[in-house]
């Protein structure tokens, strides 16, 4: 009888070979830090996902402003279809009309069919730009992409990560291990460049937006939310700057100066 290989011994072989840390709890792949409960999901996409011309991808590091630039994407693609009061972001989460590739499109099923996914189909996804499908990165479809300021998406994900691990670190260890580049989807250096470097290539394929470019925009400045609403598991205070309320001028530089050396000649510049 033929024996026939298993996908998952096969996944199980590779992850004993790859570089990996326990909290956060990531394995070292392609020269990214990806989260293991996601490793083969993102194999999958890589593998299966079939881009069309007119899809949407989204794309960001954790806690860099993902739910909000899914509802501003859905809305914005969806104008003509409902009124302000009919909207679906009224009654659904964004992360549930605008869903993560390795998240959720493939966490149950290695290759599911999305024949019948509507076009434009928008779909998220934190991956690297170096790790995207090929159908993605060579079709006609576009990349938006937004970056955050280091240090607050840092702080950000301090106050989320406890949810995510069982033995949270502590925030010096941590900030230690975000400056060497050891978190989830990391180094941001290397993340926020891929996607800079694509958008200098092919700027009609990859639009580029920072956090606090959008917060400083007009009609950002002077809305508001319902007090009532509370935060969920993806939001915390969305505001730009709130890294000064917990990290020390020492931090801030120490960001800073890596900053300025991994962004040297590449004409990303990125105030802290």
């Amino acid at each position: 009888m033929e024996n026939k290989e298993n996908p998952k011994d096969d996944l199980h072989e590779l992850l004993q070979t790859l570089e990996r840390h326990v909290s956060p709890p990531v394995v070292k792949y392609g020269g990214f830090w990806l989260p293991q409960k996601v490793f083969r999901q993102i194999l999958s996409t890589q593998k299966n996902f079939k881009a069309q011309g007119t899809d949407v991808i989204l794309s960001t590091l954790p806690k860099s402003g993902t739910t909000w630039l899914k509802a501003l994407t859905f809305s914005i693609a969806n104008r003509h279809l409902f009124t302000i009061d009919q909207s679906p972001l009224l009654t659904s989460s964004p992360h549930t009309l605008v869903p993560f590739l390795e998240f959720n499109v493939y966490w149950e099923q290695e290759n599911p069919d999305l024949s019948n996914v509507p076009s434009p189909r928008i779909f998220a996804t934190h991956m690297p730009f170096e790790l995207l499908p090929d159908s993605i990165r060579e079709s006609d479809c576009r990349l938006i992409y937004m970056c955050r300021n280091p240090l607050d998406q840092f702080v950000s994900y301090c106050n989320f990560s406890p949810k995510e691990s069982s033995e949270p670190v502590p925030i010096d260890e941590y900030f230690d291990m975000f400056c060497q580049g050891i978190h989830m989807l990391g180094p941001f250096w290397d993340h926020m460049l891929g996607y800079w470097n694509a958008h200098l290539e092919n700027p009609r394929k990859v639009l580029f937006l920072s956090f606090e470019s959008l917060s400083n925009l007009a009609p950002n400045k002077t809305g508001s939310v319902n007090g009532i609403v509370k935060n969920s598991s993806f939001f915390r205070k969305g505001q730009v700057g709130d890294w000064t309320n917990y990290l020390t001028p020492a931090m801030a530089a120490r960001i800073k100066k890596l900053m300025d050396s991994k962004f040297e000649g590449s004409s990303l510049m990125y105030n802290t």
